[in-house]
């Protein structure tokens, strides 16, 4: 019988249950296999893209999902437990697959908020524009990011780990902030 948790540790010792439960849900368990990557010299299988999609879709926006959706592909990636440099290369198939996700969501709120604002200046000429206030946030963003995984590369300075943290650094900052303009197209 497994024994509870102290009363003052249940909370704590819930939500970590609750988080490592989702985490394996949706990860995968890593597979060297040779089929396996021959898949991925094809680019990611649509079946590892459709899990982080599931994911999203169950768990929201919110830090749990962002926890527990980032690194879906990375844990599917042959490589994944492989050398350095498989490593690195498997956190960048991620980063690339977020940093796309992020251009589609970035352009399709871009261009909603670009017609309300059209139709907020036919009756408001003074009426707040969102889409400006979109790209220069989104440039503010990026910049930020890469500043700030650039930070995280050079802590190693100049060793291999610096690579995979940098890279890891964009994979989960730019997963963050994909999920967070889906969020205001959800809100719309």
């Amino acid at each position: 019988e497994e024994a509870s948790p102290p009363s003052d540790m249940s909370v704590a010792y819930r939500v970590q249950t609750a988080m490592t439960d989702v985490l394996n849900a949706y990860r995968f368990e890593f597979d060297e296999s040779p089929e396996n990557w021959e898949a991925w010299r094809e680019g990611i299988p649509t079946n590892v893209t459709e899990r982080v999609d599931t994911c999203v879709d169950d768990l929201g926006y919110g830090a749990a999902s962002q926890a527990a959706c980032v690194g879906i592909i990375y844990s599917a990636c042959p490589g994944g437990a492989g050398s350095t440099n498989d490593m690195a290369n498997c956190s960048v198939m991620e980063s690339d697959y977020w940093d796309a996700r992020l251009n589609r969501v970035y352009g399709e709120l871009r261009d909603l908020w670009s017609q309300q604002d059209a139709e907020e200046r036919g009756y408001n000429e003074d009426a707040v524009q969102l889409a400006p206030t979109l790209l220069t946030a989104q440039r503010a963003w990026i910049k930020y990011r890469d500043e700030s995984c650039s930070m995280q590369r050079n802590l190693f300075r100049g060793g291999t780990m610096g690579r995979i943290t940098a890279a890891d650094c964009m994979n989960s900052m730019t997963a963050a902030r994909a999920m967070e303009l889906e969020s205001f197209m959800g809100e719309m």
